[in-house]
């Protein structure tokens, strides 16, 4: 299903638990795509290879970087941002990164889904040398809120120019569930 937009969208009735997977494949110049995720240091500039935002805050949102802990040890989420913003400011970099340290790349050989043969495989068959698969199984402390959450992702390649591909969207829509 689409959105209005053209948007693929993906629904879900729980606020975890669901494997969030983006493929990226080298673009004209050929290199590979970038893995890389930088520390989790407040403002310091560097940004992951993976950069990904969510339209609207998930858990509670928190600014702290990689605050992957359990919410009732302090853990909590990940800043939104309606529309998209890339910019260079610090607080985007420090979210991207926040974002981005959830995911575990995977080569294509090696990927953390299943082809429709059951086999292990990726979501788009035959993916060239130098792709990636990045997936993240959702938790409590990045809930997605009810209604739409527009994701929107660009990634990095290895090169020394770090050249960044073209954005993408989907949307995650989270229902009530039925009883």
């Amino acid at each position: 299903m689409l959105d209005g937009n053209g948007r693929p969208v993906f629904l879900t009735a729980n606020a975890g638990g669901f494997l969030l997977v983006l493929e990226a494949r080298p673009g004209t110049n050929g290199a590979s795509v970038g893995t890389s995720v930088p520390p989790p240091t407040p403002g310091q500039g560097v940004r992951p290879d993976l950069q990904i935002q969510a339209s609207s805050a998930l858990g509670n949102g928190s600014a702290t970087i990689c605050d992957t802990q359990r919410i009732v040890d302090g853990g909590g989420g990940v800043p939104g941002f309606d529309p998209p913003d890339f910019s260079s400011l610090s607080s985007i970099t420090d979210a991207l990164i926040d974002f981005a340290c959830r995911f575990d790349p995977h080569s294509p050989s090696v990927p953390c889904t299943l082809s429709g043969d059951g086999n292990d495989g990726t979501i788009t068959a035959n993916l060239p040398i130098g792709s990636e698969q990045f997936c993240y199984r959702t938790e409590i402390n990045t809930a997605f809120p009810y209604g739409d959450t527009v994701l929107t992702a660009q990634v990095r390649d290895s090169s020394a120019a770090h050249n960044i591909g073209p954005t993408a969207q989907i949307v995650i829509r989270r229902v009530t569930p039925h009883p």
